[in-house]
This record gives structure tokens, C-alpha cells and sequence, in this order.
């Protein structure tokens, strides 16, 4: 599944001196421990041009630090980090049903949802179709209401012609096919 939080704690825990400090484990590590010491933000007359003297002492200061002898927990850590991540984002159930409802009802008219009296927090047209692109990016949660669709449609010979007929325009054929599908519906519950 994913990866837990506390995984990068793992390296940390394995180095761990009991009989040392905290800073001087942390820093054995090559991490650091206060970022206010380490990187300090200057002060004004710091800024200013330091003079040849202060130069000599900054270098002094900078030489001084051994290197960490357990550099690898910092590498380890760092290679966590740069790993990459399992998305966990999912719209609520709710925004779900919303959405679906409008993509079943008009299409891919982002207009016409715009203008539906569904849109109780009255989203733009833009912003609709920003949520339904957002929602088809989530393949669990997109590909379940694909599968839904593809159920619901196979199932009921009365949406599939509603759905073919929504897009020809064609009324009068529109009636005949409901009122032909209504005819072997009712004989075939007859013969039985």
C-alpha cells in the first residue's frame, strides 16, 4: 500500500546512542539539530563588506566542523525523501455523486451544468469542468463510476435507447422504440 510516516525514523533509531546527547547523536549523524545555529540569518552589519581580518576568522570557523561519522542515515533520509509518492488524494463521496449526476445529465456541456439547479454553490463553468478533470484523474474513483455506467447501461434496454435517441434528435422514432420495447416487455411477462 503506501509507505508509513515513520519509516524514515527507522536509520535514526538503528544509529542511536543511549549514552550520548541528542544534539551530538544528531550531529554524529550529519543532520542538524537547531537550523537557527546553522543557518543564521545575518545581521546588518554582517552584510556590510566584512574586512580582510573578519574574512580569515569566518574561514577558521567554517574548517572547524568534523565530518559526520554516520553520514549514511543523512543520505538514507534524503533518498526517502527524493522517492516518489503514492497518491492518496480522493474527492468526498458527496462531490462524487455531484459530479456524476452532472456528467450523466448534459454530457460534456460544462454550460449547461453550470446553469443546473444542482449547482447549489454555483461554480462556473470553468470551475466544473477544472472538478471533472480533477475527478477523472483519480482512476479508482473514476474508473468505478466508468464501471457503474457501462452495468447500468448493458442492464436497462430503456437507458440505452434513451441514450442513442438523446442524440439524433429523432422524437418520433424515440416513441416507437419506447412503445415497441413496452409491447415485449409486456408480452413477455404475459407468456410466463
Amino acid at each position: 500500500m503506501g509507505r508509513s510516516r515513520f519509516e524514515s525514523r527507522a536509520p535514526i533509531k538503528k544509529e542511536w546512542e543511549n549514552s550520548k546527547s541528542a544534539v551530538r547523536n544528531i550531529e554524529e549523524m550529519g543532520l542538524v539539530y537547531d537550523p537557527n545555529i546553522t543557518f543564521k540569518i545575518p545581521k546588518t552589519r554582517e552584510l556590510i563588506k566584512p574586512t580582510a581580518e573578519e574574512q580569515d576568522d569566518d574561514m577558521i570557523e567554517e574548517g572547524a566542523h568534523p565530518a559526520p561519522k554516520k553520514e549514511h542515515v543523512a543520505q538514507s533520509i534524503e533518498r526517502e525523501a527524493r522517492a516518489p509518492r503514492e497518491r492518496t488524494f480522493r474527492l468526498p463521496s458527496t462531490q462524487v455523486q455531484w459530479l456524476t449526476y452532472l456528467m450523466d445529465k448534459h454530457g460534456d456541456n460544462y454550460k449547461a451544468m453550470a446553469r443546473d439547479g444542482k449547482n447549489y454553490y454555483q461554480d462556473t463553468w470553468k470551475q466544473i469542468r477544472a472538478k471533472i478533470n480533477r475527478f477523472k484523474g483519480i482512476p479508482e474513483q473514476y474508473n468505478e463510476y466508468l464501471e457503474k455506467k457501462k452495468n447500468q447501461d448493458s442492464r436497462s434496454p430503456v437507458v440505452e435507447c434513451v441514450f442513442r435517441q438523446s442524440h439524433q434528435n429523432n422524437f418520433d422514432q424515440f416513441a416507437q422504440n419506447i412503445s415497441c420495447w413496452l409491447t415485449k416487455a409486456c408480452s413477455s411477462h404475459s407468456s410466463i
